[in-house]
């Protein structure tokens, strides 16, 4: 697998874990995100076995697996089962727009939709994959990243259908502060969201 780095730190990228975690970078990816943080990373090869026994040798309970995309890795399952074989507890970042039925069980999602600018009204949710809403589970987190005060009103929208669903998950609202205040729209945010449930599972990160 084409890996960029594995290095211990905090991940504020998991709402549910303050301390200290195990990061696996890696390196393929089906898109450019102009802010990607690992685009210009050095990458090199490093065989399943290698990776799982680097991670053996690192303390902390939880490892937080990122791309590129890793849904388009074939031999994810065989890492994460590895991983799940060493007692860690794996989380992993994707994106929604492919099919959840590629990860396998017994990992947690932290799936990543980039809110569209204009969302139609016959709520036509082409970023994300439909058929993940009967794939998300309790544990798994949905990631709206917000990059434009235009997007705000239609990620909360989206998160009023999910309810409509009865989606009983995290919400992380990624706010990049560069485009948009933060502070401001968490309150907004805050306000526009109807019911107490849903601000219970809720997350703010600043981009």
């Amino acid at each position: 697998m084409k890996v960029k780095e594995i290095y211990v730190g905090e991940n504020k990228e998991i709402p549910s874990v303050a301390t200290q975690v195990i990061n696996i970078i890696l390196a393929e990816c089906d898109i450019q995100c102009l802010q990607c943080q690992y685009s210009n990373c050095a990458e090199y090869e490093m065989s399943i076995d290698s990776i799982v026994n680097k991670v053996k040798g690192l303390s902390p309970d939880n490892v937080f697996i990122v791309g590129g995309e890793l849904a388009i890795f074939n031999n994810l399952p065989i890492l994460c089962g590895a991983l799940l074989s060493l007692n860690k507890t794996v989380y992993l970042k994707i994106n929604g727009a492919i099919p959840l039925s590629t990860i396998p069980d017994g990992i947690h999602k932290i799936i990543k939709i980039i809110i569209p600018e204009n969302l139609d009204a016959e709520k036509n949710f082409d970023f994300l994959y439909v058929e993940n809403l009967s794939l998300i589970e309790k544990n798994d987190f949905l990631e709206l990243s917000l990059t434009s005060p235009a997007k705000m009103e239609n990620a909360v929208n989206f998160v009023h259908d999910l309810e409509f669903h009865e989606l009983e998950i995290g919400i992380i609202f990624l706010i990049d502060s560069n485009a948009i205040d933060y502070a401001e729209s968490v309150k907004k945010i805050k306000g526009i969201l109807k019911t107490e449930r849903t601000k219970s599972i809720l997350h703010f990160v600043n981009k």
